[in-house]
């Protein structure tokens, strides 16, 4: 399988991998042939991205980081705590409900060790009102697997997971058509959605049960090494550690995904622009770190080399993330091979990956 823009879609087209809402319901079955009004009833709903399975990537299985059962099962919980503090009904955790968040937060502490040496692949695919829920998951997942990258203990993972996966609460407070970003906002919007690193701040602080840390995480998240963050505009080691840890697990999730479908970066063009914010947005030793676990080109992705070829990837090196094994597929002059050929680029050093594609050559959506 692998992930295309829905915008690359054409009918016909064999979905890979079911979408969820983050109530865990099917929103598209895995199996079926995408027509016209998929693709339409997908873009309405803010779905930008799906997974399709074709004669080339027919068996190639990326598996995410965690897996779908804790995913859907953390996704329903941060969606209902947010929505109950949205409607002003949460005067902090009960002891069940933090119960449950440190459940959650224990089990994916767990999958993350027990997968370190597995390269990034976040496969959740988000309709547009359940990006909040999805993002938050995310951002605990790639900060945790930050924190392992920095030997962190045990119960500093667990502060840098619960804080992480809470960092957003604040948005709660603000009115659904900022919060949500389903458009650009006017500077006035833009002011109030910069307050809600304050709000969260808030919500967590007079909660008895998540601690202090975890309202500093939510408070400092958006601050920046250079001092050009916000709300505060601290720098350098004025900012928490975990909190530009999430910061950044938070700028690379949301660069990725559809928040705004014009800012969804592939991610190379994300693990390119992290790897220049080391001292400028971030602590280079986070952003070293951060990348440990990152890959520019996720298994399932096709590529242009520079010998004018097309490939496919299909499998990471952690310590080599830009160079992958890959499947080269068709000629440079866009034949497709009898055979394809399969070889690991630090092996073959005349061959180098230089642009990421949607689709084989004459195959182009029309």
């Amino acid at each position: 399988m692998r992930r295309i823009s829905v915008y690359s879609l054409k009918p016909g087209h064999l979905v890979a991998r079911p979408v969820y809402n983050s109530s865990g319901q099917v929103l598209l079955q895995c199996g079926a042939r995408v027509s016209k009004r998929y693709i339409n009833r997908l873009l309405e709903m803010g779905v930008f991205t799906l997974y399709i399975e074709d004669d080339f990537s027919a068996d190639i299985k990326p598996e995410d980081i965690i897996s779908d059962e804790l995913r859907m099962r953390s996704n329903l919980l941060i969606k209902n705590l947010f929505s109950r503090q949205k409607a002003g009904h949460a005067r902090g955790q009960t002891s069940a409900e933090m119960a449950r968040i440190t459940a959650v937060v224990n089990d994916i502490i767990d999958e993350l060790l027990a997968n370190r040496s597995t390269m990034i692949n976040l496969m959740d695919i988000r309709a547009h009102d359940d990006y909040l829920f999805g993002h938050s998951v995310n951002v605990c997942v790639l900060a945790v697997l930050t924190g392992i990258a920095l030997h962190f203990s045990r119960t500093k993972l667990f502060h840098l997971a619960m804080g992480s996966l809470l960092h957003d609460i604040g948005i709660t407070r603000l009115d659904r058509g900022i919060g949500g970003r389903k458009r650009e906002l006017t500077a006035e919007e833009r002011r109030q959605f910069e307050m809600h690193p304050l709000y969260g701040y808030e919500i967590l602080s007079r909660d008895l049960h998540t601690g202090k840390l975890c309202a500093i995480i939510a408070l400092q998240h958006h601050e920046r090494y250079s001092g050009h963050g916000y709300p505060k505009g601290l720098q350098q080691d004025e900012i928490h550690e975990m909190a530009a840890i999430t910061g950044l697990a938070d700028m690379y999730d949301e660069l990725t995904s559809a928040v705004i479908q014009q800012r969804v970066l592939p991610p190379n063009e994300v693990y390119e622009m992290i790897s220049g914010a080391g001292d400028s947005l971030f602590a280079f030793n986070l952003v070293k770190a951060f990348l440990t676990n990152i890959t520019p080109y996720p298994v399932g992705t096709l590529v242009k080399l520079n010998t004018g070829e097309t490939a496919i990837v299909i499998e990471n090196n952690k310590g080599l993330p830009l160079y992958p094994k890959i499947r080269v597929l068709c000629h440079e002059d866009g034949r497709l091979l009898k055979e394809p050929v399969e070889l690991w680029l630090p092996e073959d050093r005349t061959k180098t990956i230089v642009a990421v594609v949607e689709n084989l050559p004459g195959q182009e959506a029309g």
